[in-house]
């Protein structure tokens, strides 16, 4: 009887350090798929650089998910993140981005071609404008399923129109025990959508410090070379001098 009463005790401490590992698990995302790169190669990129003291227009996201406003939500996150970044000396106000676009007729900004972007761009007083695509954002068809947040986002250079950057990261809680027992919903869309869009603001940020290091580089390699050609120079006037 007692023996009994020890592995009953036991099998119960077991299942609640199960239960409790799996609680645990649902908090976080257990899957993410994240990726930025410059579309301009680094040794090109030099003669045109971005740079923070630079401005920069969030466009209204367009939105494939089931949550008809998710890409208002999405977009102010990013708009604020943005902001706390320091990574441009300036951020369009969004209603003043809404103003420009209806009085330009445009009703689908991922879809601008490199006229309508000069022209916006102008109109707004920005540098670059960041467009984006929200793939997803809600919970899951099955029960079991977490918070799903995917967002796609490429910053154009308004002068002219070609694409200095993209990043598409798409995050998804964690499908565990506690949520099909219901003992907690895990990570909330907007929690999820928290850590994409810094993410993604992080990637956007090391990669304009890249390009600066990259531009410091190339202007000392030039100076030197500059350096070099008149140093030559100047002992070719002094031979013709000497003769």
């Amino acid at each position: 009887m007692e023996n009994s009463r020890k592995y009953l005790i036991a099998f119960f401490l077991i299942a609640g350090a199960t239960i409790l590992f799996f609680c645990n698990g649902c908090s976080t995302a257990n899957r993410t798929s994240f990726f930025t790169k410059p579309v301009i190669a680094p040794e090109v990129v030099t003669y045109h650089p971005w740079t923070p003291n630079r401005t920069v227009c969030v466009l209204p996201f367009e939105n494939l998910s089931k949550d008809t406003d998710a890409d208002i939500k999405v977009r102010e996150v990013f708009v604020t993140e943005l902001f706390r970044s320091h990574i441009f000396k300036d951020i369009v106000d969004s209603v003043e981005a809404n103003a420009a676009l209806m009085s330009l007729r445009i009703r689908k900004p991922n879809s601008l071609d490199k006229e309508t972007i000069k022209a916006l761009g102008e109109r707004l007083g920005t540098d670059y404008l960041i467009l984006g695509v929200l793939t997803e954002y809600g919970y899951g068809k099955s029960k079991e399923s977490g918070a799903e947040v995917g967002l796609s986002v490429r910053m154009l250079d308004v002068e002219n129109g070609n694409i200095l950057w993209t990043a598409n990261n798409f995050k998804m809680g964690t499908n565990s025990l506690s949520r099909i027992l219901g003992i907690s919903q895990g990570p909330s869309p907007m929690e999820l959508t928290r850590e994409v869009v810094v993410e993604i603001v992080s990637a956007l940020s090391q990669q304009i410090a890249q390009q600066q290091r990259l531009k410091e580089r190339s202007q000392k390699e030039s100076g030197g070379l500059r350096g070099f050609f008149s140093r030559q120079k100047e002992e070719t006037e002094k031979m013709d001098y000497r003769r």
